[in-house]
């Protein structure tokens, strides 16, 4: 069996008793579950000043293409987040087996930043985390 070598970013604990510890908040990670009923949010701020919740943006219908996907609603939810909350640049990407592959790639972008339409740029979370759903 060929040995495979990856790298996966983490933040382990503390292992020893007396580290400082930290009344920080831990950072919010923003996760984004896609499938063909559209896109379902975990730990993002909605509105200015709300706590991360949970945030739906189903498709009318199935989603069976990617016009059909709210990217800008997603985007905004995103923007509110990294604004509100402290973060690592990380979010989660979960795509389920019915989402198809362009999809994939623009929810990657889209998760990565936003170009306003005077081409400024806004930085969302640049080192997304693609996962699989089955």
């Amino acid at each position: 069996m060929p040995h495979v070598l990856v790298a996966i970013e983490t933040w382990l604990p503390a292992i020893c008793m007396d580290c400082d510890k930290s009344d920080a908040e831990p950072p919010v990670i923003p996760t984004v579950h896609f499938s063909e009923h559209g896109p379902r949010l975990e730990q993002v701020v909605v509105s200015a000043g709300t706590p991360p919740a949970e945030l739906a943006l189903p498709c009318a219908g199935a989603c069976r293409t990617a016009a059909d996907y709210d990217w800008a609603g997603l985007q905004d939810a995103l923007a509110n987040t990294r604004a509100e909350t402290s973060g690592t640049g990380a979010g989660k990407i979960i795509v389920s087996n019915d989402v198809a592959y362009d999809v994939v790639v623009i929810a990657v972008d889209v998760c990565r930043e936003r170009v306003h339409a005077d081409g400024s740029r806004q930085l969302l979370y640049p080192a997304p985390i693609l996962g699989s759903a089955g």
